[in-house]
């Protein structure tokens, strides 16, 4: 048996990939060659199920996983909460500093099933502006000053997170990318995650805008809300905001950091893919440059 988990990670255009992976089950499961699950059917049941054996490591638990699993063929995973959530930076160190451990005990679990995973990155600057917008959108407002920590944040590198994923797995079961690539790469990654290539169907999908952030102007208003109601309260008026004031010239565009810490941030991005490149050389990198290996 053959599994490829996808694991974002958050805010990569993971649920855009995700809609074309929807799109292409119905043909997909009629060959019964592969199996897709994605957040409508594995949030709901395995992933629970799963994070709830990572703390128990109890033998019934695991018993249960595997009866709803599939059993043959290829598993076809993509789930970003698999590596963790967003809230997950105000609670802890490290970018997914969890991811590890649920890797290993997902190994054991499958042991001796070809285990394959796939990771998108993005360039640190544009990553943690995206996931505290993200963290307002599923937990409610809080001050940016409240989730980046200047120091912290500047010590965390992805390169510490795919070394995470060398802890359980070799070099050549890892795939990554960059996001800023990602429609050039699209094409090669539904291949190698399906076997299949972009068909007329998955156009629409493919052309389809990714979702715009939160305005300057909305984080204001949530931000006034809040003070005179509560953070909970204000998580339920943020689509209404989203939509009142969307990000564009009037409204403003959230850019939290000034030009030095932009540069900094995507001079470190360059030279952590450059030291995974050198590290690891049996890694899989898609690129959409003419050095695709």
């Amino acid at each position: 048996m053959q599994i490829k988990l996808h694991i974002g990670v958050h805010k990569t255009a993971t649920t855009h990939l995700q809609s074309i992976l929807e799109s292409k089950k119905t043909n997909i499961h009629d060959n019964a060659r592969l199996h897709i699950a994605t957040p409508e059917n594995f949030r709901q049941q395995w992933l629970p199920r799963f994070l709830k054996y990572t703390h128990t490591k109890e033998l019934h638990d695991k018993h249960k996983l595997l009866e709803i699993a599939p059993h043959k063929g290829t598993w076809l995973i993509s789930e970003e909460n698999f590596s963790g959530v967003p809230y997950d930076f105000i609670k802890t160190n490290g970018i997914y500093p969890y991811l590890q451990q649920r890797l290993h005990l997902f190994t054991d679990l499958f042991t001796p099933a070809d285990i394959r995973v796939f990771i998108s990155i993005r360039s640190y600057e544009t990553f943690y502006r995206s996931i505290y917008l993200e963290i307002i959108r599923n937990n409610g407002y809080i001050p940016f000053s409240s989730y980046y920590k200047d120091a912290e944040f500047k010590q965390y590198s992805w390169k510490t997170v795919i070394e995470s994923l060398l802890h359980c797995l070799p070099q050549n079961k890892i795939t990554f990318w960059q996001y800023e690539e990602y429609t050039t790469v699209l094409p090669t990654l539904m291949h190698k995650l399906t076997g299949e290539t972009l068909d007329k169907e998955c156009t629409h999908l493919v052309n389809k805008k990714l979702r715009v952030s939160l305005s300057c102007k909305a984080l204001q208003e949530l931000e006034s809300y809040a003070k005179n109601n509560s953070q909970i309260a204000s998580k339920e008026m943020v689509e209404y905001f989203y939509n009142k004031y969307p990000a564009n010239e009037t409204n403003g565009f959230f850019e939290p950091f000034d030009t030095a810490t932009v540069e900094y941030y995507q001079q470190k991005y360059q030279h952590d893919i450059d030291e995974i490149i050198r590290l690891y050389p049996q890694i899989n990198y898609i690129t959409g440059k003419a050095d695709d290996r």
